[in-house]
């Protein structure tokens, strides 16, 4: 049996238009009399099985498989200086590829923006503030930016990030399900510092989640993606009533569509980060992303206690300050971080 021939037959049975008791029969058939027939979709059609259109159908899904399979496996071998060693992950904005810097033998992370999305404008500007936000900062728990430009050969827009040898939060809390009071507090303390950092420089992300929480071999946690970021030196580039984030993790500010540039909304979020870090589960959940955000911005968080019964006071308390609905009523990043040192001496 062919590569090709397996895989019509397969997507026939997906769709229906043959059955697996036809199945042996119709393949037995097809390999005793194959004049005429260069493969098995036209002895299909041939013989008034399938039709040509049904036929047509399935081979242009293959094709489309096909496409999008080499898309993945085939990649440059170099962007700029940069030598293509495989690729990471691939998703709407375009790739992350891990590479290799020729000057220095280091690993890095290399980020080019997707064919598509290079005529798309908020794409662009989301990549590009990601860029001017990131080359500012230099802090052990934010991913750095190391260089950016355009390839001369394939002309593609590239931003060069330190590589991060681990896994994100997300990942952890797939295997782990939860982690224990003292690794969470742990871990929001380190976000924490670098949240404290990015304030200095008035950028707040406005993206906070687990999957852009990076966790390093050496358990260093490092935000990434501030492609949502806003310096708050810079006019933004969205308005009043846009509603930028995730929704399961959003404060309850940008649930209402509000301009955001208080570090605080960030706090937010870290806030529902540590519950979820603790529980496992994140506090409002639904099928509409808007209830998830009417939730964030009318109900109070779920007790603690319910998840938790043995969990310190201390550690529930503080996070109810966290998620306060009024964000003038949360904590500064400072204030997390001293939190965190009192319950942890060594972080």
């Amino acid at each position: 049996m062919s590569a090709f021939d397996e895989a019509f037959l397969n997507k026939a049975l997906e769709k229906g238009y043959i059955t697996q008791t036809q199945a042996p029969r119709f393949w037995e058939l097809y390999h005793h009399n194959p004049e005429g027939t260069q493969n098995f979709a036209q002895f299909l059609v041939k013989y008034l099985i399938m039709t040509s259109q049904e036929a047509e159908e399935i081979l242009a899904l293959l094709r489309m498989e096909s496409q999008f399979q080499s898309r993945v496996t085939s990649h440059p071998q170099f962007i700029g200086k940069y030598k293509i060693l495989k690729l990471l992950g691939e998703g709407a904005m375009g790739r992350v590829y891990l590479g290799q810097d020729t000057d220095t033998g280091r690993k890095i992370a290399l980020k080019v923006i997707a064919e598509q999305s290079s005529t798309n404008k908020e794409m662009v500007q989301r990549f590009i503030r990601e860029i001017e936000v990131t080359m500012k900062l230099r802090h052990p728990n934010i991913v750095q930016t190391l260089d950016f430009g355009i390839d001369k050969n394939s002309e593609i827009f590239f931003a060069v990030q330190e590589f991060v040898d681990g896994k994100s939060l997300d990942e952890f809390l797939l295997i782990k399900k939860r982690f224990s009071e003292n690794e969470a507090v742990n871990i929001i303390g380190q976000v924490a510092q670098g949240l404290a950092y990015a304030n200095s420089y008035h950028i707040v992300h406005r993206d906070l989640k687990p999957a852009n929480l990076m966790v390093n071999t050496q358990g260093i946690i490092k935000i990434a993606d501030f492609g949502l970021a806003k310096d708050k030196t810079l006019e933004s580039i969205t308005q009043t009533g846009c509603i930028l984030g995730t929704p399961a993790y959003m404060s309850p500010e940008q649930a209402r569509g509000e301009m955001v540039n208080d570090i605080r909304s960030d706090i937010y979020s870290l806030g529902i980060v540590f519950f979820e870090l603790l529980t496992g589960e994140v506090p409002f959940k639904d099928s509409s992303p808007l209830r998830v955000c009417l939730m964030h911005a009318s109900l109070p968080l779920p007790p603690l206690k319910n998840y938790l019964p043995r969990c310190r006071s201390e550690i529930e308390a503080f996070l109810n300050k966290m998620t306060e609905k009024e964000i003038a009523h949360r904590p500064m990043p400072e204030a997390v971080v001293q939190w965190v040192k009192g319950l942890l001496p060594k972080l």
